[in-house]
């Protein structure tokens, strides 16, 4: 991780005479995805996991969708308060991807959800008739 850190550290002596506050923003992002790719590179070695690469991009979808619904909302809903609003949004985009995700199947979560659904009725089941006499 030193190369991300003299990154960040240049960068910034470099961009934030230039651009105040959004310079030292731009050398932190530019040295924390140079930290990703570097730590990705040196892990794939390690540990030489295949990445579900159909999986990725239907999460990617299911998130570009959930913030196209989100930003489609007034900026300001001004009769709410401030956290009745952020609680609206951050649920609706919770659910809007949580639909997504389903329809698409992504990273097969219709089965792990169905499975899950099915553990539970059991369950009841099983509870409902011990106490049953």
């Amino acid at each position: 991780m030193v190369l991300p850190v003299l990154i960040n550290v240049a960068l910034n002596i470099w961009l934030i005479p230039i651009h105040g506050l959004m310079g030292a923003v731009w050398a932190t992002l530019v040295a924390y995805s140079v930290g990703l790719v570097l730590t990705m590179v040196v892990a794939r070695r390690s540990f030489p996991i295949p990445l579900p690469l159909i999986a990725l991009v239907q999460c990617t979808f299911a998130s570009l969708v959930m913030a196209g619904v989100v930003l489609a909302l007034p900026a300001r809903i001004d009769a709410w308060p401030d956290i009745a609003e952020l609680l609206f949004k951050a649920g609706l985009g919770a659910g809007v991807y949580a639909a997504v995700a389903f329809i698409i199947n992504a990273a097969n979560c219709r089965k792990i959800v169905t499975d899950f659904l099915g553990k539970i009725k059991s369950r009841m089941r099983a509870s409902t008739a011990e106490a049953a006499p």
